[in-house]
C-alpha cells in the first residue's frame, strides 16, 4: 500500500513539474512586460484620505504640481545659455506634442515680465520679490517645466529630454548640471531601484546558492534548489504583470526575497531528504515530504500571513508589497513540494549520486553532522544549567526594547533614502542653497462667488497673509499674485484714492494674467488665491513641524485679517503630504505587526494543541522586531518605508524555525525522551537546517548592503538583523523558556517521520 501510495505521488510530481516547465515561457514573457510606477510619495497615500484629497483638489485647481528644475554654476539672470535651453526644450514640445511638458519658465523671463509688464516693478523690487523662488541671492538663476498629467513613462521621457537639451544647450555634462523637482526625484528613485534589481539580484541569488552549495556538499541538489529557487523567483515576479501591478522602488527587493525563502524551504526539505537515505533509497524525497509538509506548510503559512498583514496599510507600495510577496510565498511553496520528488528522482538514477552516497568513507557532512550533534549536547546542557537567568536575561532586553521603540521616528526626507555624496542630494542642496528650498507648503484663500469684498481688500488680505509667511525662519521664499502686482498704495487722502483705483482697474485687468501663471484660480465655487511657501528638502525641520508653523502663523493672521464668516483657507502642498505620509509609516508599522501577531498566535496555538505553549512559542517570533526596532529607537535612526515592510515579515520568517524546533521537540517527548534528551534530540535534528537556512538569506541579503537605495539597503541589513535575532531566540531563548515553562508538548500531528 505504502509503495502504491508512493508511486502515486511520484506520478502527481511527474505530471505537476512538467506543467510547471510548460507555464515557464509565459513567466518570463510577463517577466518582460511589467511596467514600472512612478515613485512620488504623493502617489503613496489613499486616494480617498483627508490631506490626499485637499492635495488633489489643488491640483485640479491650478493644474499639476509636478516640475523639473535645472540650473548650474554661474548661471546668473544674464546668461544666455538659460535662454538657448528653453528655446531648444520648447522648440522640441512644438515639433513632438506627446511630450509631456505644459511650460517652461525661466528666471530671465519671470524677471522680466514683472519689469516690463503692467506690474512695472523696479529690478531690486523684482529681485527681493522672487528671492528664494526664482532667484538666489546673487541672482543665480534657473529654470523649471511643469508637466502635464502622464504616465510613468512619459514622465523618464520628459526628464530625460530635458537633461538631454540642458547639455546640449549648455555645452556641460550631466554632473555639472544641477537638477531638481519632485519629477527628477521620482525617476531618480525608480532609476535606482532599477539599478538595484540590475546589479544585485543576481549576485544575491548567487551568494544564496554559493552558501547552500557549502551547507549541503552536494552539486547536484544545489542544482536543484537553484533551478526551483530561480522557477519562484521568475513566476513569483511575473504575477506583478498578470495582477495588473506595477514595479516599483519597494517591490525591487521582492525577487530576492522569494528565491532566499525558497532556497531556505529547500534547505529544510533537504535535511529531511538526506536523513530518509537520500539517494540510496527511492522512496527518500516522498519520506522527506511526508515529514516536512507539517513544519514547512505551517511556516509557509505564518510567513505568507506575515506578508499578508501589510496589506491593511495606507499606502499603496506597502499593500502592494504585501499582496505579491504573500502570493509569490504560497505559490513558491506549492511548486517546491510539485518539483522536489520529480527532479531528486532525476538524480536518484545518477551513477555519480549513487556512487558517492554509497561510499563508506566519512564524509564532510556526516563530520559537520556529528559537529552539529556534539554542539546540541553542550549548548542544551548549558541551557538546562542556566535556564531561569537566560529567561531573565530575555526579558530585560525586551523590556529595554519597548522602552526604545516608543522613541521611534518615522522620515519620508530625501536624505533618508540617499547619502550624502549621491547625485541627487548634492543637486538639491545646492539649489537650495544658491537658489531656494523646491518643497512647497501650499496657503490658498478662497472667495466664494458671492463674496462682495473689494478686489483691493482681497489683494490686501492676501500680501499679509504672505508676508507673515515670510516671518518663519525655515521658509526660504514666498510667492503669490502679490509678487507680480505693484504695491498697494494705503487707504486714505485723495491721491492713494485715486491710486487704489488705477490699482483696482490694474488688478482686474491682470487677473486674467495671474490665472495663467498659476497664482490664482477660478471655478463655480468663486475664487482662489494660492500663496506658496517653499521649505527645504534635505536639512530641514520634519514637515509636521514646517507645515505647522506655516499654519500658525497663516491662521493667527486671518484672525486678524478676515472676517470669521468669509474665512476660507486650506494649506496643502507637498509638505503637508509628507507629513501624512510619514504618520502613516508609524501606524502601518504597529497595525500590521498586530494583526501578524493577532492571526499568528492562533495558527502556533492550534498547531501545538496548547494555549500556553503557543504563547510560549510566539516569545522568541516577536522579540527579533522588538529588539531590532527597539534599538532604533534608542539608536535615533528613523524610519522609512523600508522598515514598515521588515517587522510582520520577520515575525512570519523567525516562525520558521521556531515550527522546525518545536516539531522535533514533540518528536523527541513523544518517544519517551526526558526534557534534556529531548532538547538534545532537538538540536541533533535540526539545528544544522536553522543555522544553514539563516545564512543563506543572511547572505542573500548583505549583498543589498552597498545599494544606493537607502530604504533598500535599510531593509537588508534590518532582515539579517532580525534573522540573527530570531535564531539566537530559537536556539537559546525558546530551549530556556521550554525547561523553565513546560512540562509536555503533547500534541503534533503524526507522521511517517517520526519513528
Amino acid at each position: 500500500m505504502a509503495a502504491k501510495s508512493s508511486h502515486l505521488q511520484s506520478l502527481v510530481s511527474k505530471i505537476g513539474i512538467t506543467i510547471l516547465a510548460a507555464l515557464l515561457p509565459l513567466f518570463v514573457i510577463a517577466l518582460g512586460r511589467i511596467e514600472s510606477s512612478t515613485a512620488s510619495i504623493e502617489n503613496w497615500l489613499p486616494s480617498g484620505g483627508e490631506e490626499q484629497v485637499r492635495y488633489a483638489k489643488f491640483l485640479k485647481q491650478f493644474h499639476t504640481d509636478v516640475f523639473v528644475a535645472v540650473s548650474w554654476e554661474d548661471c546668473r539672470l544674464n546668461d544666455g545659455r538659460l535662454t538657448d535651453f528653453a528655446d531648444q526644450l520648447q522648440a522640441k514640445v512644438d515639433s513632438d506634442p506627446q511630450l509631456a511638458i505644459r511650460r517652461i519658465i525661466t528666471s530671465a523671463e519671470v524677471v522680466t515680465q514683472m519689469t516690463e509688464g503692467p506690474a512695472k516693478l523696479s529690478r531690486r523690487s523684482t529681485l527681493l520679490r522672487l528671492r528664494g523662488v526664482f532667484v538666489g541671492p546673487d541672482e543665480q538663476a534657473l529654470a523649471i517645466i511643469y508637466l502635464k498629467d502622464c504616465t510613468t513613462d512619459e514622465q523618464q521621457h520628459v526628464v530625460q529630454t530635458v537633461i538631454d537639451t540642458a547639455m546640449q544647450a549648455t555645452g556641460l555634462e550631466r554632473d555639472e548640471l544641477r537638477i531638481g523637482g519632485n519629477a527628477y526625484e521620482a525617476v531618480y528613485i525608480d532609476e535606482t531601484s532599477a539599478r538595484s534589481i540590475k546589479y544585485f539580484v543576481i549576485p544575491s541569488s548567487l551568494a544564496a546558492i554559493l552558501v547552500a552549495y557549502l551547507c549541503i556538499r552536494n552539486l547536484q541538489l544545489t542544482l536543484i534548489v537553484l533551478a526551483i529557487a530561480s522557477y519562484c523567483q521568475v513566476s513569483g515576479v511575473a504575477f506583478i504583470y498578470f495582477c495588473g501591478g506595477q514595479l516599483n522602488a519597494i517591490l525591487s527587493v521582492l525577487p530576492t526575497m522569494l528565491f532566499m525563502l525558497t532556497v531556505s524551504a529547500a534547505i529544510h526539505l533537504i535535511n529531511y531528504y538526506q536523513k530518509a537515505g537520500g539517494a540510496q533509497n527511492p522512496r527518500a524525497s516522498i519520506e522527506a515530504i511526508k515529514v516536512a509538509w507539517v513544519p514547512c506548510i505551517l511556516a509557509s503559512t505564518t510567513t505568507a500571513i506575515g506578508f499578508f498583514s501589510l496589506m491593511i496599510s495606507d499606502l499603496k507600495p506597502v499593500s502592494d508589497f504585501g499582496f505579491f510577496a504573500s502570493l509569490g510565498l504560497l505559490w513558491s511553496t506549492a511548486v517546491l513540494f510539485i518539483s522536489f520528488p520529480a527532479l531528486v528522482s532525476l538524480l536518484d538514477k545518477s551513477p555519480a549520486i549513487a556512487d558517492t552516497d554509497s561510499n563508506p568513507q566519512p564524509t564532510a557532512a556526516n563530520t559537520t553532522g556529528e559537529r552539529f550533534t556534539q554542539f546540541g549536547r553542550f549548548l542544551s546542557e548549558q541551557i538546562i544549567r542556566h535556564a531561569k537567568p537566560i529567561c531573565w536575561a530575555g526579558a530585560l532586553v525586551f523590556i529595554v526594547s519597548l522602552l526604545g521603540m516608543s522613541h521611534l521616528r518615522s522620515s519620508v526626507k530625501l536624505e533618508s533614502m540617499f547619502e550624502e555624496k549621491s547625485e541627487i542630494i548634492q543637486n538639491y542642496e545646492w539649489i537650495e542653497k544658491h537658489i531656494g528650498p523646491l518643497i512647497s507648503v501650499e496657503v490658498l484663500l478662497h472667495f466664494p462667488d458671492d463674496d462682495d469684498t473689494d478686489p483691493i481688500q482681497r489683494a490686501e488680505r492676501v500680501w499679509k497673509i504672505h508676508q507673515a509667511i515670510l516671518s518663519v525662519e525655515e521658509v526660504g521664499g514666498v510667492y503669490s499674485a502679490l509678487s507680480f502686482l505693484p504695491s498697494i498704495p494705503p487707504a486714505g487722502g485723495l491721491r492713494n484714492t485715486m491710486r487704489r483705483t488705477a490699482m483696482r482697474e490694474t488688478l482686474e485687468s491682470t487677473i486674467p494674467v495671474l490665472v495663467q501663471e498659476g497664482v490664482i484660480a477660478r471655478d463655480a465655487s468663486g475664487e482662489h488665491w494660492r500663496v506658496t511657501a517653499k521649505v527645504p528638502a534635505v536639512h530641514a525641520l520634519d514637515y509636521g513641524d514646517l507645515t505647522d508653523k506655516v499654519s500658525e502663523v497663516v491662521f493667527a493672521m486671518a484672525e486678524r485679517t478676515f472676517p470669521k464668516e468669509k474665512k476660507q483657507i486650506t494649506i496643502t502642498g507637498l509638505s503637508p503630504v509628507l507629513h501624512e505620509a510619514q504618520k502613516l509609516l508609524l501606524s502601518d508599522l504597529t497595525k500590521s505587526f498586530l494583526l501578524a501577531l493577532t492571526i499568528i498566535t492562533p495558527i502556533m496555538i492550534f498547531a501545538l494543541g496548547n494555549i500556553r505553549e503557543g504563547l510560549i512559542s510566539m516569545v522568541p517570533n516577536v522579540a527579533p522586531a522588538v529588539i531590532v526596532f527597539g534599538a532604533l529607537g534608542w539608536l535615533g535612526i528613523d524610519l522609512d518605508i523600508a522598515c514598515v515592510l521588515t517587522a510582520s515579515v520577520a515575525m512570519g520568517i523567525a516562525v520558521d524555525d521556531t515550527l522546525h524546533f518545536i516539531t522535533w521537540f514533540a518528536r523527541g517527548q513523544q518517544r519517551g525522551l526526558n526534557l534534556t534528551e529531548a532538547i538534545e534530540f532537538t538540536f541533533a535534528r535540526c539545528t544544522k537546517a536553522m543555522l544553514q537556512t539563516t545564512l543563506i538569506c543572511a547572505s542573500a541579503m548583505l549583498v543589498f548592503a552597498p545599494v544606493e537605495f537607502i530604504p533598500t539597503r535599510k531593509f537588508a541589513l534590518l532582515m539579517v538583523a532580525m534573522l540573527v535575532a530570531a535564531i539566537v531566540g530559537d536556539l537559546l531563548l525558546l530551549p530556556a523558556l521550554l525547561v523553565s515553562g513546560t512540562k509536555r508538548w503533547r500534541k503534533l500531528p503524526p507522521t511517517e517521520g517520526n519513528s
